[in-house]
């Protein structure tokens, strides 16, 4: 009798401890510049997503000058901008440590394309640099997404490579 009432009992403590530790699901579905989540001691806010075409053009890459015109990069897909303010709320260092991914309605993750970094302002390009207890920085992004691919969506993290929660953004496009 003493061993199930301790099994109870532990079963119960471990439920009500795993229920604490959950992310709560947004009732409505975040979608658009503007829609915020915080997951861990992150919060997410979606700045800007927009769908610049097939073609980035070379006048727009950061390294254009009068000495220097980049040619323009065509994709068979098209091209996805996405700014994201990462806001650390928590008491110590963290990142969007991994990047962020996009996920389609299909499931298929797609990551930022390295080789667009040239088109991203400087300032918002922050791949791996950590954020302090209370700072923020817009993290930009491109990718290359095949026309088919629709509900394109955030996945949000805690800042480690394998968090075990994410939660999504639906960019509105």
């Amino acid at each position: 009798m003493k061993f199930l009432r301790f099994f109870l009992v532990t079963l119960l403590c471990t439920s009500l401890a795993l229920t604490a530790c959950k992310v709560p699901e947004p009732t409505e579905p975040l979608v658009g510049a503007g829609s915020s989540t915080t997951v861990g001691d992150l919060t997410w806010t979606l700045s800007e997503a927009t769908d610049k075409g097939n073609t980035l053009y070379g006048i727009e890459n950061v390294l254009s000058s009068a000495f220097y015109q980049a040619t323009d990069k065509t994709t068979t897909g098209t091209y996805i901008w996405v700014s994201i303010n990462l806001e650390n709320q928590g008491n110590k260092p963290n990142s969007a440590l991994g990047g962020f991914k996009l996920l389609d309605a299909q499931g298929r993750t797609f990551e930022p394309e390295i080789d667009l970094l040239q088109w991203i302002p400087t300032d918002q390009r922050n791949y791996v640099e950590s954020l302090n207890p209370g700072e923020s920085a817009i993290y930009t992004r491109i990718y290359d997404i095949p026309t088919d691919a629709t509900e394109l969506r955030v996945l949000t993290h805690n800042g480690t490579l394998f968090s075990p929660k994410t939660v999504p953004i639906f960019l509105g496009l």
